[in-house]
């Protein structure tokens, strides 16, 4: 459960860059992502195939609503 909290705000810098205008990623911020992702799928590897589902989607699904 533990790698999917500390998925969440990698996650939902992703999803926000997609649903909302005004949360745009700059380049140098695409690469800060990319290695959290990295830094996170080294540490939690294994956690990857457990088949749980992440919670950044409910915060990119508040932000992108009205």
């Amino acid at each position: 459960m533990s790698v999917f909290i500390y998925l969440t705000p990698a996650l939902t810098a992703l999803g926000l860059h997609f649903f909302v205008r005004g949360e745009r990623l700059s380049p140098l911020q695409w690469l800060g992502v990319a290695i959290a992702f990295l830094g996170l799928f080294l540490a939690f590897a294994e956690g990857f195939f457990s088949g749980q589902r992440t919670w950044a989607s409910t915060t990119v699904l508040i932000r992108a609503t009205r």
